[in-house]
This record gives C-alpha cells, structure tokens and sequence, in this order.
C-alpha cells in the first residue's frame, strides 16, 4: 500500500465532517457530524399545526384547515404549506421580499434562487419578518411576509411559559 493512503482518507473523512457541519452553520457549538439517518429523523419533525409567539402558550398561531407549518431546513425558511405537499422545499416558501423603504434593494436571501415577492398594496407595504425557532434550539428559520410595518416577530414550536389554568369559583 502506498505510504499517501492514509492521508487520501484522512481527507475524505475530513470532507465528510465539513459537510456536516455546514448543515447546521449557524450553530458553533455543533461538534458531531451527522449521517443521513439524523438528517432524516430532524426533518421528519419539521411539521406543526400550531406554533408559539414569543414562545407564550397563550399566543398561538395556528395553520388554516388543509395546511400545515412547514420548515424547509435546507433554506433557512418556515411557512405554511398544503397538508398534502410532502416536501417543504416544495412549498415555494418566499425567501426574499421587496418594498418600498428599507427592502426596497430586497430582505432575505436575495441571491438565490427562491421565490422573491413585492409588497406593494396600501394597507401591508412593508416587508416583515417572522422567526421561528425548534424545540431542540435549531434556527431561527425565516418567514417573510407583507405587513402594515416592518416588523420581526418570533415564534416558537414550543411553550416557554405555562399553560393558563382554568379556576373554578
């Protein structure tokens, strides 16, 4: 066997851990690489029906009858998505947004290839932005939207707070 072999996987195995980790970039405290089965099981809880503003289990927001709260891990993104569209990515959940102030160059991810829209009606002119974070502290994945401000909000897929009890007098 030649004396460079083991270097050669040495960098294969190096690669691989790269790969890994690119996938979750935004956390520098992710040290272990991730094979496919994790990817797998990761995306496989990127569904709700009902997530949490500020986290507060009073202040819910809830996906309308036929849909779902998608997270499209691949891009960064969350939306609401047809129950029957099997794969986020197949949402065509915007990632980037245009008006006439502060987003008038474009907010989100404007160099890439996702859907990019315009707010341009009177009543929501400005691009906002809606952050949601999972249970296990991945994210925040962004939701843009047109609004009356321009606003960022945040939501979780888990309560902070406790429940409102119900007392009887």
């Amino acid at each position: 066997m030649p004396p460079f072999f083991p270097q050669v996987l040495l960098l294969f195995g190096g690669i691989e851990h790269t790969s890994a980790l690119a996938l979750f970039g935004r956390q520098p405290n992710t040290t272990l690489p991730l094979d496919r089965r994790q990817g797998t099981v990761l995306a496989s809880i990127t569904r709700f029906s009902t997530i949490f503003f500020t986290g507060d289990a009073s202040k819910t927001r809830t996906a309308n009858p036929g849909f779902d709260c998608r997270v499209d891990i691949l891009h960064d993104l969350w939306g609401f998505c047809p129950s029957s569209v099997i794969a986020a990515t197949d949402c065509g959940l915007a990632g980037s947004c245009v008006d006439s102030f502060s987003c008038s160059k474009g907010c989100g991810f404007t160099n890439s290839p996702l859907t990019t829209f315009t707010c341009s009606e009177s009543g929501a002119p400005f691009c906002s932005t809606a952050l949601l974070t999972l249970s296990n502290n991945v994210g925040p994945f962004t939701y843009l939207a047109c609004g009356a401000g321009p606003s960022t909000d945040r939501y979780f897929a888990f309560t902070t707070t406790a429940k409102p009890s119900s007392s009887s007098a």
